[in-house]
């Protein structure tokens, strides 16, 4: 009876630890508007997209597969 009622004990605050430690993360997260914005992506065409740079002020427009490029040039 004592195993029982000491694994049952166990489960229980584990759980508990458990499910604090899950609603401290939830709470600790950044909400989205909280995020700089640094950049702004829009979609011209299927292959083609725009890339707007609030820091530089600049406007790239180039191929999907060539955006980290952009990313790279402008330091963001």
């Amino acid at each position: 009876m004592k195993i029982l009622l000491y694994a049952i004990t166990t489960v229980t605050v584990g759980w508990l630890i458990f499910g604090a430690y899950m609603i401290y993360m939830t709470l600790d997260e950044l909400s989205p508007t909280a995020i700089d914005k640094e950049y702004a992506v829009e979609l011209v065409n299927q292959d083609t997209v725009k890339v707007y740079s609030y820091s530089s002020h600049k406007f790239y427009t180039v191929h999907c597969d060539s955006i980290n490029s952009v990313f790279e040039i402008d330091n963001l």
